[in-house]
Formats: structure tokens, C-alpha cells, sequence
């Protein structure tokens, strides 16, 4: 099967007072091919979210970027960003008809 997803070696910091660093994610490989259904698991500031922004090109990987589709990711950028899920948020009961309203 074809490989969508390649991330190698992730790690990423966030700057700390005092002049340290929280590590956030450290090692992180991850590889997505054709056809897979993947969740991504872990307690809450894990990185779930994190390793998520990088992939989608919303914040700058240290080290190697993402691999989607055989090329690098180009990184954050002009022209992306991200919804507040709070604000984007639908509720089971209704949530088929918005979507398909807003297709």
C-alpha cells in the first residue's frame, strides 16, 4: 500500500520561564499507509495535539518535517489555520443535516 504519512524523529519544545524548556515530544515515528484507520491516544498534555499541528503544517517541527504523500511539509504558512472546536462543535442530534447543508 501506498505511504500517506511518514514522521521521523519528532521532537518539540516549548519555551519555559527561567529560560527552560518543556519537552513535549521526543522520538515520535509514525507511519500512515492507504487503506489504515489510526486513533491517536494519551492522556491529556501528552501531545496528542501537538504531533496533530505539525502534521496538518500549523506549527514548525524541530528536526525533520512530515513526509505527506512522498514530500516534506512545508510547514506553517500563508493561507492555514485552524477552527476552535468549541465554536465548530455539532451535536449528534443534528449535527448529519448541518453537515450536509454546509457541503
Amino acid at each position: 500500500m501506498a505511504e500517506l504519512l511518514n514522521v521521523e524523529h519528532v521532537r518539540r519544545t516549548f519555551p519555559r520561564g527561567g529560560g527552560e524548556e518543556l519537552l513535549v515530544l521526543e522520538d515520535v515515528n509514525l507511519t500512515l499507509r492507504e487503506g489504515e484507520i489510526v486513533g491517536l491516544l494519551g492522556r491529556s498534555g501528552s501531545g496528542k495535539s501537538t504531533l496533530l499541528r505539525l502534521i496538518a503544517g500549523l506549527s514548525q517541527p524541530q528536526g525533520r518535517p512530515p513526509i505527506l504523500y512522498g514530500f516534506a511539509h512545508p510547514g506553517p504558512g500563508a493561507g492555514r489555520g485552524h477552527g476552535v472546536p468549541e465554536l465548530c462543535a455539532l451535536s449528534l442530534a443534528d449535527g448529519a443535516g448541518e453537515c450536509a447543508a454546509g457541503a
